[in-house]
């Protein structure tokens, strides 16, 4: 989940240029907060989760590739260290991660339409066995389902606010930028109900300000509990 409330939601800065430098998320029991640096190249370089979660993640680029590492700084969670190289329209084509506590690696592939914008399927391997495939469905530029297939048979289903075009901070971009450091999609609008079928229900209510997104408010029902837990999540940037 992303990381707590430390700062209260409020209006941002009407510059044209800014960047998410934090994103918060309370809850009633957790307050966590994610810090984000740039270089100056306006890359993200550092993802710095405090609270639930905690841990680093540093982003190094060269070229086509990204070097995606991960400092955990809650015992028991492995280290990581990624390997993403990037297609024509830079979305990931392969992914090589490595977890030196063990010594254990596995690599996933993405595969496009002939456009290479589109994702359609990726494999993944561990230790060198095949792992799970991954289907990818996309609909009017919006992906609404992904399912895996092999070890473990898993279904997302996604649903948007079709009259909302997507702003950075959907929880489509982060879902994708907090685990793998890139995107192998990107969706036309903001993102209204992930559905894991069985397991759980997400569903994001948003407050824009300044034609940037201030707050997201998440209703979140697991498996096996009869509350909805409700997260407030808020975004600070700073602008030029």
């Amino acid at each position: 989940m992303f990381a707590g409330l430390f700062f209260s939601c409020k209006k941002s800065n009407t510059s044209k240029n800014c960047n998410i430098i934090a994103l918060s998320d309370s809850t009633s029991s957790i307050q966590s907060i994610t810090q984000f640096t740039y270089d100056n190249s306006n890359r993200l370089i550092t993802i710095e989760v405090s609270g639930e979660n905690a841990c680093k993640k540093t982003l190094q680029y060269y070229g086509n590739t990204i070097i995606f590492s991960v400092t955990d700084t809650t015992p028991g969670i492995m280290h990581e260290i990624d390997t993403l190289v990037l297609n024509n329209s830079g979305l990931i084509q392969t992914q090589y991660s490595h977890f030196p506590s063990s010594g254990a690696s596995s690599i996933e592939t993405f595969f496009y339409d002939s456009t290479g914008k589109t994702a359609i399927s990726s494999i993944e391997s561990d230790n060198g066995v095949p792992g799970d495939t991954m289907e990818y469905s996309t609909v009017n530029g919006d992906l609404i389902y992904e399912k895996s297939q092999g070890q473990t048979t898993d279904k997302y289903d996604f649903t948007y606010y079709t009259s909302e075009n997507i702003i950075y901070g959907d929880p489509t971009d982060f879902r994708q930028l907090l685990y793998y450091g890139a995107y192998y999609y990107k969706n036309k609008h903001m993102l209204d109900v992930l559905y894991s079928p069985g397991n759980s229900y997400k569903r994001y209510t948003y407050t824009f300000s300044n034609n940037r997104l201030s707050e997201a408010v998440l209703r979140l029902w697991v498996a096996g509990s009869t509350d909805t837990v409700t997260h407030f999540l808020c975004y600070s940037y700073s602008c030029n």
